[in-house]
C-alpha cells in the first residue's frame, strides 16, 4: 500500500522473487497500469500480463485464474485498487446501475457487492501466493475544530484489506523501503 512512487511494484516483485527461490516457477504480474511495470523487467525476470478495463471484481478473480494452470511460484495484480476505483469498477458499476434500478441507490449496491463477496471468496480458495498492490491516499478526519491527519490509508475496501496475511505501507519517497 503506498502513493505513487512508494516502491509498490518493486517491492512486490522483491517479494515474489523471494517466494520463487522456495516454489519455482515463474512470477506473473497482473498489470492494470498500462504496462508501467515493464520498467522492472531488466531488474528482475517476470511474465507481464496486461489488465484491461473494466476493472469489475469477477473480471479480476478470472485473470488471477487463468495464471493458474501455469503453476506459478506468485502472482502479483498490480493494482488491485482498481477493482474499487478503476474503470468499470466497483464504484462506476455502481453508479451504471443506478438508472437499471429505477433510480434505487441502495439497490445499485447489490450486483457490485455480490461479485465483490465472489471475489473474495475466491482468491481465499486459491493456494498460490498472491500480492497485491493498492494505492495510498492521505486522509483526514474532523475532531472538533481541528482537521487531523490519519494517514495513508489504501485505496481498496475493508473486506478485501482485512483478508490479507500481511499489509505493508509504504511512504512517499520510500523507494520500497
Amino acid at each position: 500500500v503506498g502513493p505513487p512512487g512508494g516502491g509498490k511494484t518493486l517491492s512486490s516483485l522483491r517479494i515474489a522473487r523471494g517466494i520463487q527461490s522456495v516454489r519455482g516457477g515463474d512470477i506473473l504480474l497482473i498489470d492494470t497500469e498500462s504496462g508501467r511495470s515493464r520498467k522492472y523487467a531488466e531488474v528482475m525476470p517476470f511474465k507481464h500480463v496486461d489488465f484491461t478495463p473494466p476493472c469489475r471484481s469477477e473480471d479480476f478473480l478470472q485473470a488471477i485464474k487463468q495464471q493458474l494452470p501455469h503453476n506459478p511460484a506468485a502472482i502479483i495484480v498490480d493494482s488491485l485498487s482498481d477493482e474499487h476505483e478503476g474503470e468499470g469498477g466497483y464504484l462506476e458499476w455502481h453508479d451504471e446501475m443506478i438508472p437499471k434500478m429505477g433510480g434505487n441507490e441502495w439497490a445499485a449496491w447489490s450486483k457490485p457487492a455480490a461479485a465483490r463477496k465472489k471475489l473474495i471468496s475466491g482468491i481465499l480458495k486459491i493456494k498460490v501466493p498472491l500480492i497485491f498492490t493498492f494505492r495510498a491516499k492521505e486522509k483526514t478526519k474532523q475532531e472538533g475544530r481541528k482537521v487531523v491527519n490519519i494517514g495513508w490509508q489504501p485505496v481498496a475496501p475493508l473486506e478485501i484489506v482485512h483478508t490479507l496475511d500481511l499489509a505493508c505501507l509504504l511512504p512517499p519517497r520510500a523507494a520500497g523501503v
